[in-house]
């Protein structure tokens, strides 16, 4: 329901009052942020409610993947901003003081067989790039 107030004594314009119940219900359902990585896979055809990081699913050292560790996971910065062409990664989840789960990240330049300490930068592939 709208109603027209007028914004002061001396404004001839009125202006629209919304009022600041909402006409839908209490409950609001989100959905999760999507994920832009070329590891993450979902299949829900026909019914099917599967979801997976295949990352972390190569990795049998690793705790269990669940959807909510891609909110916070560094793999897609590193995919989009590292300057190694041949990038090699492997992604484990761990636990941090106890009950925060968190995805870490091992590095290799693969071109140079070099580990990286920083999976953004090589130095060497920055080197070339000089060149």
């Amino acid at each position: 329901m709208l109603t027209v107030a007028k914004c002061s004594a001396t404004c001839a314009r009125p202006s629209l009052y919304i009022p600041l119940a909402a006409p839908w219900p209490d409950v609001i359902m989100t959905a999760p942020k999507p994920v832009n990585c070329r590891y993450y896979y979902a299949d829900f055809h026909r019914g099917r409610e599967s979801e997976e990081c295949r990352l972390i699913k190569r990795n049998r050292d690793s705790r269990p993947w669940h959807r909510s560790l891609c909110n916070s996971c560094p793999v897609p910065t590193i995919l989009l901003n590292t300057n190694c062409q041949e990038i090699a990664l492997e992604a484990t989840v761990v636990k941090r003081f106890g009950l925060l789960e968190r995805v870490t990240v091992y590095a290799i330049c693969a071109r140079h067989l070099i580990e990286l300490d920083d999976p953004l930068a090589c130095p060497r592939c920055a080197a070339e790039a000089e060149h």
